[in-house]
């Protein structure tokens, strides 16, 4: 998930003309992630986050929650 932390810091903090476009990538690097190990806590905050960014509150609770009962944490 680096890959994707970097697109996050990009777009988060407009160190780019085009947040939506790094948002994107983001959520590919996410996605890819989620479908190697949909257990990793790490990656479902991202996708929590994502979805934050979607306006999907109840979304975000429930990829925070399953971050908090994956296995590790």
């Amino acid at each position: 998930m680096p890959l994707g932390l970097a697109h996050r810091v990009d777009a988060c903090n407009a160190f780019t003309p085009d947040s939506a476009a790094s948002v994107e990538r983001w959520r590919e690097c996410v996605e890819k992630a989620l479908g190697l190990d949909p257990t990793d806590p790490m990656t479902r905050i991202h996708m929590g986050d994502l979805r934050a960014i979607d306006g999907d509150i109840s979304g975000t609770a429930e990829e925070h929650d399953r971050a908090l009962a994956s296995p590790g944490t």
